[in-house]
């Protein structure tokens, strides 16, 4: 019988703590999950320099001051300091290094704009740190849960450097990858300077197209790999565009890599409780959804009415989006019957074409060009339907959380929209809760549009596919579930 898993959950930025992106939030809401399902977990992250000491209640540990990493043949030092994520238990170490993380940012310069020129040392550095830290700390987790290129050496270490160490005989590596459009690429005379035998400095091994790659690194040496959804991990496994050609990589793991859906917090995302909605409701008392659609409509200068659908949107203004894709289609659709309320931000390009058919169509388009968290929470709750033709998403939650609130989502086919969105004309029965086209089209796009828009007539049929969204689970205890089961697959394997 396997051991029960002991995971250190390794990513270089951790919300409420440092945020660029989706990651921060993934790394606090699933370690909460899996301690609260039981799982013994731990996290860990480089200590930026803007990360205060005393608002995020961080202490020292005697043992864990300077602690040498050699790197490269240099001995530098690192101090560990000891915090919790906010409300929990769950604790947070932070590797602290003033030449490598006392920065004012993570990953760039924040007046060039432009990555710092040392990441690669700095990584392969936290990379190391990772290691040494464990072993003064004297715990030994028996997954190290790997994220995105930043930790992609971990699992190369592990099979090099510490591959004879008698503390990391029975840690394997999980690396699990977000997004293949970061793959931290660096030319190949870096990897001489962090470490990386002579041997695996090759295209068989850490490197692409001539370049160092981390992500390649980490989904080669893993003993497994996972990313955010099913539907994504086939489509890695095939797309050389999606995967800046590294399909063949991750098609060379076979049984070894799959999809783990992502969640959305329950307790924030409930229309049932939620305090940045005008009316609360629940699928038994939908009132409260007519009068969120009332506010949101007049909220965005637009006459309301009860009877017209709405058509919400929440997005970054960028092609991976659609963007263009709804702009192409929006001459057509705003002479129907219906209105549209935008919350977005993005290239200024966009937001001229935006501008010019709001003037043109008076009366049927609401638009806000930034992003308020609170509109967006009535962008989901009052709407009728949610537009996500994104051409390539990855962990993607915005359609989850329309899901939540009733809204029903029309989304282009592409990585967790596809796993999560079951469409009404695919015979789908019981499952329906929406719409996905799978050809990046306009025609593709309008014919789900058109679609809708009929069904939504009936009411009967129309309820029946809000019901499934609000009631579907796509809850971060149930992403937890899903990785305690891949902890276990991978502790089972000798």
């Amino acid at each position: 019988m396997a051991k029960p898993a002991s995971v250190l959950y390794v990513s270089t930025e951790v919300s409420p703590f440092a945020k660029t992106g989706g990651l921060a939030d993934v790394a606090n809401a699933l370690p909460i999950s899996l301690f609260n399902s039981g799982v013994e977990i731990r996290v860990v992250m480089p200590k930026y320099g803007f990360i205060s000491e005393r608002r995020s209640r961080l202490h020292e540990v005697i043992r864990l001051k300077d602690i040498p990493v050699s790197l490269n043949g240099e001995i530098r030092k690192i101090n560990v300091r000891v915090g919790v994520l906010p409300e929990t238990r769950v604790q947070v170490y932070f590797i602290d290094n003033e030449e490598f993380f006392k920065r004012d940012s993570l990953y760039t310069n924040p007046k060039t704009q432009a990555d710092y020129e040392d990441n690669h040392v700095r990584f392969a550095f936290f990379a190391k740190s990772v290691f040494e830290m464990l072993k003064r700390l004297g715990w030994q987790p028996n997954i190290i849960h790997c994220n995105e290129w930043h930790t992609g050496l971990i699992p190369l270490f592990l099979k090099t450097h510490y591959k004879n160490d008698e503390f990391f005989a029975h840690a394997k590596t999980l690396f699990t990858v977000h997004n293949t459009a970061y793959q931290g690429i660096f030319p190949s005379s870096c990897a001489s300077e962090i470490d990386i035998p002579q041997e695996y400095q090759t295209e068989d091994g850490v490197l692409h197209n001539g370049n160092l790659n981390f992500l390649k690194a980490g989904v080669q040496y893993a003993e497994y790999v996972n990313t955010i959804s099913d539907f994504y991990a086939k489509e890695t496994r095939s797309n050389e565009e999606l995967t800046g050609g590294l399909a063949q990589v991750f098609e060379s793991r076979g049984s070894h890599y799959s999809g783990v859906g992502n969640g959305i917090d329950f307790k924030v995302w409930n229309p049932e409780i939620d305090k940045s909605i005008p009316a609360n409701y629940s699928f038994d008392h939908l009132t409260g959804k007519a009068e969120c659609k009332k506010a949101i409509v007049e909220k965005l200068g637009l006459p309301y009415s009860e009877h017209t659908p709405v058509l919400g949107i929440v997005t970054r203004m960028v092609e991976l989006k659609g963007i263009d894709l709804m702009i192409e289609a929006l001459p057509e659709l705003l002479q129907k019957d219906l209105q549209i309320v935008f919350m977005g931000q993005g290239e200024e390009k966009y937001q001229k074409v935006l501008e010019s058919l709001k003037s043109k169509f008076p009366g049927k388009m609401g638009i806000l060009f930034s992003h308020d968290q609170a509109v967006a929470h009535m962008v989901f709750a009052g709407a009728d339907i949610f537009l996500m033709p994104s051409r390539f998403e990855t962990s993607a939650t915005s359609h989850l959380q329309a899901l939540r609130y009733g809204t029903v989502p029309i989304v282009k086919e592409t990585g967790s929209l596809a796993d999560t969105v079951c469409d009404v004309r695919d015979g789908s029965g019981k499952n329906a809760n929406g719409y996905k086209f799978r050809q990046y089209s306009k025609e593709s796009f309008l014919e789900s549009v058109n679609h809708s828009l009929e069904l939504f007539k009936n009411r009967e049929k129309w309820l029946h596919l809000m019901e499934k969204g609000m009631h579907a689970d796509f809850s971060w205890e149930n992403t937890a579930a899903g990785y305690s089961a891949l902890y276990k697959k991978i502790l089972k394997e000798k």
